[in-house]
């Protein structure tokens, strides 16, 4: 049997062993915005904009920066996105998905604990010259409620069918179930880091 890892925060799985329902997935998924939409509030609970935009060191990421990154990345992976869905067919009630193969390597590589580290393509890095904590929590949970919106269009959908491609290269296409998937990983991955950000500045 393979190795369990992670999948969502308190459900494992097995690739290749699962066949989940679709539904149950967007589902799960807009559960996560949730919480990520609780755990936000918390980690920027009573900091000022300057607090906001402190970086704990050279070239580290503020609080601010960590909130920027994530609105960056997923902007570039959903562009037109909701036009796209909107085009699939009904979603069928039997739809199942499983994350294997390069998906799989890439959640984990997105998701929380990452094996290996690569620098930050430029079009998802928030630049250390500019400051953005005046803003950030408004843009930021505006922008989870847009994908929970964009995950609900979804539901309607059969987005199982649909390919999108990675802004880093068209070589790459994801199912867009996994890159919803990695997605919401990839902001419980910068909220960890936001968190470690503000104990290092002593806030």
């Amino acid at each position: 049997m393979m190795a369990i890892q992670p999948y969502f925060a308190n459900e494992p799985f097995a690739a290749g062993l699962d066949h989940r329902p679709l539904g149950s997935i967007l589902d799960e998924l807009r559960s996560q915005l949730t919480a990520i939409d609780v755990r936000v509030q918390r980690v920027t609970e009573g900091l000022s904009t300057a607090q906001l935009d402190r970086q704990p060191g050279p070239k580290r990421w503020s609080v601010a920066q960590c909130l920027e990154h994530l609105i960056l990345f997923d902007s570039h992976y959903f562009a037109g996105i909701e036009e796209r869905i909107a085009q699939m067919p009904p979603a069928r009630a039997e739809a199942t998905y499983t994350m294997k193969g390069f998906d799989k390597w890439a959640y984990t590589f997105f998701g929380e604990k990452p094996p290996i580290r690569i620098p930050t393509i430029s079009s998802f890095d928030p630049h250390f010259d500019r400051t953005y904590g005046a803003t950030i929590l408004v843009r930021y949970r505006d922008h989870l409620s847009r994908l929970d919106q964009q995950f609900r269009l979804a539901l309607e959908h059969d987005v199982a069918r649909l390919r999108v491609h990675s802004p880093a290269t068209s070589l790459v296409r994801f199912p867009y179930p996994a890159i919803a998937i990695i997605a919401v990983a990839h902001h419980r991955r910068h909220l960890g880091q936001a968190e470690r950000t503000r104990a290092a500045i002593g806030l």
